[in-house]
């Protein structure tokens, strides 16, 4: 949302999380799996061999499906670990969903320190990224700390 004021993006920012909060757990699954389902059957999915995957928390749509199955695929699996002492995010693959993962930054989850592998982003296939909203072009508005934005740099405004 380039231009546009702080105060309205904030504005925007917590009218859209105040409405997704207010949907009802029961919807909020069928919505992730109808959405997972769809990324399933992508062929941008299906011929990606490594993938990032933001895992769920609060009100979000439900990722750990995706991820699963990514793995029972035979995907390469990436997920973030956020350095809120350099508020930059590192990726990391993951192997073992029930094993390798622990409560991290905000309760988010993320893989525990030894089961850390270290992925560069120019290896990423495809990401799937956690939203708030979009704005009227298409652009991503996140939670507004930055992390992705930073982590993206100059490839996040490039568009297809």
């Amino acid at each position: 949302m380039e231009g546009v004021p702080v105060e309205i993006k904030e504005f925007l920012r917590k009218k859209a999380l105040g409405l997704r909060e207010a949907i009802p757990l029961e919807e909020r699954v069928e919505k992730s799996r109808r959405i997972e389902e769809r990324l399933l059957a992508l062929t941008p999915y299906h011929e990606a061999a490594t993938l990032h995957f933001y895992l769920s928390t609060r009100s979000e749509v439900m990722t750990e499906g995706m991820v699963r199955a990514s793995l029972s695929g035979g995907k390469r699996v990436v997920v973030p670990v956020v350095d809120p002492s350099r508020k930059a995010i590192e990726l990391s693959e993951i192997r073992d969903y029930d094993r390798e993962l622990t409560s991290g930054y905000r309760g988010i989850p993320e893989p525990v320190p030894s089961a850390r592998r270290p992925v560069s982003l120019e290896q990423l296939d495809l990401m799937v990224l956690p939203v708030v909203a979009f704005d009227p072009r298409g652009y991503r508005v996140g939670y507004g700390a930055g992390f992705y934005d930073r982590l993206l740099g100059g490839i996040q405004g490039k568009r297809p």
